[in-house]
């Protein structure tokens, strides 16, 4: 069984950050390991509805889009949090037995909050 890996990146600051770099370099890795299975999980994205794309042999790429409730203070959290919901429904990744969680940005901690409850 293949050991999954969840990298988040924050699609309108990956850029500032020299994340979109980081990601690419992690990205061509993996792209050559079998035994890994590689998830970017885009949030933030510029898509109007939530996509998946099979981008590369053991790369696969998950676009969240933006929303309004992102930069209302109230709401961040549940934004941040229902992304975890969204990635269950796409993955199964409560029962997978090996995965490594990879966060780039302090607001990911509702995400991992979520992550260690299941």
């Amino acid at each position: 069984m293949k050991t999954h890996v969840y990298i988040f990146s924050e699609s309108y600051q990956a850029e500032a950050y020299g994340i979109g770099t980081y990601i690419q370099s992690i990205k061509s890795i993996f792209i050559k390991n079998d035994k890994y299975i590689l998830n970017i999980i885009h949030v933030s994205s510029n898509y109007s509805e939530c996509c998946v794309k099979y981008s590369d042999k053991n790369v696969i790429e998950y676009y969240i889009p933006d929303s309004f409730y992102r930069f209302n203070k109230n709401t961040e959290k549940a934004y941040y949090r229902n992304i975890w919901y969204i990635l269950v429904s796409y993955v199964e990744i409560c029962k997978q037995k090996e995965s490594i969680f990879i966060f780039n940005y302090y607001k990911d901690i509702y995400i991992i909050k979520k992550s260690k409850r299941g």
